[in-house]
């Protein structure tokens, strides 16, 4: 079947809760390959599932060689596989008993009833605390655990017993318990809300409110869980240990697998018949999942997940510092990275998308990065490469504006220095010095970007306000030159960045306070740039088309 008939068919026969852009045809590592061959670097992980990349061998080889052997029985007889992967995610987590599922919304409604059932037993409490901006799934207990009220839109009404309160705020937890509460759910990071980690002083705070209140703690370790975060699960950070935590995800490769952990204390919690599942825990799903703890435990996953996510971490705190009106915050733990940003999220992943980087957006405000925990420092700094130049572009807006000064101060404070000194200088040959020191700092500062259309090209030249030493007149010329220079793909040398400087520009306040033969004649210059641009050898061809048509400055 073509590329073109399946995507077709995708919009002929598939429910459109989903839209994906590209049709993926094969995996390996940290790599994908679309229908027409272009290769992507996959920075999502099919959302912190994939976390040993595509196509790991070993668990290929054992999901093959279980599927030629025993795929499914259901839970009216056992297989092999179970129960090992039970004792080892037990081994890695906390004594107690595992109950398999298909998936993260599965596991949390298993264990949401689980602590239902236990409140009923113990004094028939039922009600649920969990966080906004929190994420659990989309099932109907899930979603009305989920703190984010746009998902449950249209599937009221919500199932009752739920009450939310904001992330690491223990007191406006503390006052939303009452007589029915059983229990508190949460992520260990809020990772569908942006991100967002709870601080281990919270979770240590909601370990000992859960112990003097006789509530329990639910972990959602679905997205966090299984090395994400550099330990095993996210809660572990803080010391802790939870009452039940489900898992998902990343525990199957890719392979649908999910579950429970419930406490030993609380064993006989969900007797004979209480809860159940067709498909969890069959032998084809369990031989995926031990291959994959396989692999966590021998090839130093865990460690790679601290290594690759401090030089992640470094470089976009760098980014930050060199963006810091477009990028407000960097967070998260590992390699579950949030970003988040002044711009709307989806075009920055768009843009990303268009460079072959693949990432995800988190919440209203952030870009979410979930690379596989294996992936190299070398395919990481070539990430951070592609997103840093997609940061870039982005930031051109905050150039652009009629009044960009101040905001690009703020970005650059180190700028700070010269440009006081123009203020207080007359226009004088060090007054081009600093414009040519200015140009260069800018040149490394990263605010620069290719005006899309001539007309915005050739307002370059235009004059902004009165010939004055000013912190705006100056920045502004400066950056101007920095945008001709990206347009056409030139660097001007320091003696044209002198002859184009600020005592150069006319004495007029406004372009229309030039003459009408002159405006006309600048016409014939928009068209030559057009023409020219990208053809240019020298940078003095430029810059005699871009000042032919200036009127002759009046003396000082």
């Amino acid at each position: 079947m073509s590329a073109a008939q399946t995507k077709q068919d995708f919009t002929d026969y598939i429910v459109p809760t989903y839209k994906p852009a590209i049709l993926m045809k094969r995996g390996i590592g940290c790599r994908l390959w679309d229908d027409a061959g272009q290769e992507y670097l996959d920075f999502a992980a099919g959302i912190s599932v994939c976390n040993l990349g595509h196509c790991h061998p070993g668990v290929t080889a054992a999901i093959a060689r279980q599927a030629a052997t025993l795929v499914h029985t259901s839970n009216v007889f056992m297989n092999e596989n179970a129960p090992e992967l039970a004792k080892q995610i037990v081994r890695h987590s906390f004594d107690g008993k595992v109950f398999f599922s298909n998936s993260g919304a599965e596991a949390n409604e298993g264990m949401i009833k689980a602590a239902r059932r236990w409140g009923w037993a113990h004094g028939g409490r039922h009600d649920i605390i969990c966080l906004h901006d929190s994420f659990h799934g989309r099932t109907l207990a899930a979603l009305a655990a989920t703190g984010r009220a746009k998902y449950r839109e249209g599937f009221g009404p919500d199932m009752a017993g739920f009450t939310h309160v904001p992330a690491n705020d223990l007191a406006a937890l503390e006052a939303a318990i009452t007589e029915k509460t059983v229990a508190i759910m949460c992520e260990s990071i809020l990772g569908e809300g942006g991100v967002l980690p709870l601080t281990d002083d919270y979770l240590r705070a909601l370990r000992k409110l859960c112990d003097e209140r006789n509530l329990l703690l639910l972990a959602d370790e679905v997205q966090a869980g299984m090395g994400r975060t550099g330990k095993w699960w996210g809660w572990q950070h803080s010391g802790i240990t939870p009452d039940i935590m489900s898992f998902a995800k990343g525990i199957g490769n890719g392979f649908p697998l999910g579950g429970f952990v419930l406490a030993r204390h609380l064993d006989g919690t969900l007797p004979y018949l209480s809860h159940g599942t067709t498909y969890g825990g069959n032998a084809l799903a369990t031989a995926a999942g031990l291959a994959v703890m396989s692999a966590m435990e021998n090839e130093g996953v865990i460690d790679n997940v601290h290594r690759v996510s401090a030089r992640i971490f470094e470089r976009l705190n760098g980014l930050q510092e060199r963006f810091p009106h477009l990028i407000t915050e960097v967070r998260g733990r590992g390699l579950m990275i949030g970003i988040e940003i002044t711009k709307t999220p989806a075009d920055l992943v768009a843009a990303a998308r268009a460079k072959h980087l693949l990432i995800l957006a988190a919440g209203d405000k952030a870009l979410r990065l979930l690379p596989p925990l294996n992936i190299s420092l070398a395919d990481a700094d070539k990430a951070i490469d592609v997103l840093e130049g997609v940061l870039t572009e982005a930031a051109v807006p905050f150039v652009t504006e009629e009044i960009p000064a101040q905001r690009i101060i703020s970005m650059n404070p180190d700028l700070d220095t010269d440009l006081d000194s123009i203020i207080n200088q007359e226009y004088e040959s060090k007054s081009e010095s600093l414009l040519v020191n200015l140009v260069k700092r800018l040149r490394k500062s990263g605010i620069k970007k290719t005006y899309e259309t001539v007309e915005s090209i050739f307002n370059l030249i235009l004059p902004h306000k009165r010939y004055e030493p000013s912190r705006k007149t100056i920045f502004d010329v400066a950056i101007r030159i920095i945008q001709v220079e990206e347009y056409a793909d030139i660097e001007l040398k320091d003696e044209h960045i002198r002859s184009l400087g600020v005592e150069n520009f006319p004495l007029v306040s406004r372009p229309d306070g030039l003459p009408k033969k002159r405006m006309g004649e600048k016409l014939s210059t928009k068209q030559w740039v057009c023409e020219k641009n990208g053809g240019l050898n020298d940078s003095q061809e430029l810059f005699d088309a871009l000042i032919q048509d200036f009127p002759t400055p009046k003396s000082k």
